[in-house]
């Protein structure tokens, strides 16, 4: 029985010291009929020659001016030769198994898109795997939240990237906004397999605490983007909330509260079971940080 090629994606960007490391854990993988495309966004650190001194003939190097992640996402899809397509970062390593038990529920399940949990380090040497509220298993749109699926995690067929792919202008979100545009289509299966096959996940620097600008700016598009979310995706729509409402404390921190009130009715209007109750929440985080 013949396997099936995999294209591996990875995008970097002045992160040389990392990404041999992130390239072996892909070229060590149990599945090994794969090629490895490294998509450099424009480097001006030694990625070059790191990646070039990596003797396998299943790595290809591509070089783009600086465009961004998404650009050099979409730039490794349209170089894909595989049947799947599969998508690592430049910081981040893959358990061995990886690719073989993706692979192995693609072919039980006939999935169009499988994604793996993270598991995301909270206190004391605890670790809990997220997105919480999804179990092993195919995923209700309706009823399930895609927020915090990784694009590391994510494996597609190579049909579904035919027709859709990452937006480029967006600034954060980018594995949110391609699966809520693939499973607004209705026309593929997204799987959950409950269990992380990542080595060590490290949050983001640019995470949404240290850059609100850019939540804000994907919050936007999302909105601009797909008007419907709420009706779309009841249980996502929950989750943009939250997002709203981290917002606007952070606006109320900076004492933009023209900007706080703006952002919390939007959380309002992304879950109004509590519209009630929001008004007299940012009275009380007004009151508070006036103190």
């Amino acid at each position: 029985m013949n396997k099936p090629l995999v294209t591996v994606i990875i995008p970097t960007y002045n992160i040389a010291k990392t990404i041999e490391r992130s390239i072996n854990s892909v070229l060590s993988q149990s599945y090994s009929n794969l090629e490895l495309i490294v998509v450099d966004d424009g480097s001006s650190d030694n990625t070059k020659s790191v990646v070039e001194n990596i003797d396998d003939s299943r790595v290809r190097y591509i070089w783009q001016n600086n465009s961004g992640a998404c650009a050099a996402r979409n730039n490794g899809i349209n170089n894909a030769r595989g049947e799947y397509i599969a998508f690592n970062d430049s910081d981040d390593t893959w358990k061995p198994n990886k690719l073989e038990k993706q692979l192995e529920v693609v072919t039980k399940t006939g999935a169009d898109v499988v994604f793996y949990k993270l598991s995301i380090p909270v206190k004391n040497g605890y670790k809990k795997l997220q997105p919480e509220g999804i179990n092993e298993g195919f995923v209700n749109f309706r009823k399930n939240s895609v927020a915090g699926i990784g694009t590391q995690t994510l494996l597609f067929k190579k049909k579904v990237l035919t027709k859709f792919r990452f937006d480029e202008e967006i600034p954060r979100f980018q594995d949110l906004e391609i699966l809520i545009n693939i499973m607004n289509s209705r026309n593929y299966e997204l799987y959950c397999i409950n269990e992380s096959l990542l080595d060590d996940y490290k949050v983001s620097r640019d995470s949404i605490s240290v850059n609100s600008n850019k939540l804000i700016t994907a919050l936007e598009i999302l909105e601009r983007k797909y008007p419907d979310l709420k009706n779309i995706s009841p249980a996502l729509s929950r989750d943009i909330s939250g997002y709203f409402r981290f917002s606007s404390k952070i606006e109320i921190k900076n004492k933009n509260y023209f900007k706080a009130v703006k952002y919390e009715f939007k959380a309002i209007m992304y879950e109004e079971r509590k519209k009630l109750l929001y008004p007299w929440i940012l009275l009380r985080d007004i009151v508070r940080f006036l103190k």
